[in-house]
């Protein structure tokens, strides 16, 4: 197990994720760095936070996607919205900020026991010093039902790239207009990212959003665990 640091970052390399977990788990413990990211030179699988070794409760864990830009848009086939959906765009940064905390905030209430306590300030000092990103904002009768946002980030421990900073896509939508507005974000995301490779993170237990991106063709580049308090 190789261990290092970049740019205050703990960084640990494993042969494989898998069969080394419980090592790393006892070897992070014992660190003082409350943030680190592991690699792994084998693909790293989803369900192994999920074999009851990890308490989730103790530990913030988050698999970090990645797709290749090539690959994203050989996926992506340009499609139309239904009629009854539209492309909004908000009045000021302000409403689109405050819009972004508002589905954060849903967030946090949907998974409170596996959140930090002070997930809600982090996410709004995020998102206070960031210029608004691109994003993709629909509607459905005046309702907002989906929303992406992109940023590009330079220098990241996991090197430049178009980061998915929050995707969204209302649940009260009909299946058949889900399928047709997911289809959509893809379109719309291969078209505006920029950098060579695609990345967003997922916490370990939102199983569905890992589903969106393993469906569109993400693999997981590393796992990000945190140690804070609950």
């Amino acid at each position: 197990m190789i261990k290092k640091m970049y740019k205050k970052r703990l960084l640990y390399g494993v042969k494989d994720l898998n069969l080394e977990y419980e090592i790393f788990l006892k070897d992070f413990k014992t660190e003082n760095e409350n943030l680190c990211y592991i690699f792994s030179d084998f693909k790293i699988k989803e369900d192994l936070i999920f074999a009851n070794k990890i308490d989730l409760k103790k530990y913030r864990v988050r698999f970090y996607y990645d797709i290749s830009k090539e690959n994203f848009i050989s996926r992506s086939k340009i499609k139309l919205l239904p009629e009854n959906i539209n492309i909004f765009r908000f009045d000021s940064d302000i409403e689109y900020k405050n819009f972004f905390i508002c589905l954060e905030n849903l967030y946090y209430n949907d998974w409170i026991n596996y959140l930090p306590v002070n997930y809600m300030s982090t996410v709004k000092e995020f998102i206070e010093s960031q210029s608004v990103s691109n994003y993709l904002c629909l509607t459905k009768s005046d309702t907002k039902v989906a929303f992406v946002s992109l940023n590009e980030y330079y220098g990241t421990v996991v090197g430049d790239m178009d980061w998915i900073s929050h995707i969204w896509i209302s649940r009260d939508l009909q299946k058949e207009e889900r399928r047709l507005v997911r289809e959509y974000v893809i379109y719309w995301l291969s078209i505006n990212m920029k950098l060579s490779h695609l990345k967003g993170a997922v916490d370990a237990f939102n199983v569905r959003s890992q589903n969106f991106f393993k469906k569109i063709g993400f693999n997981i580049e590393c796992v990000q665990f945190s140690k804070l308090k609950f």
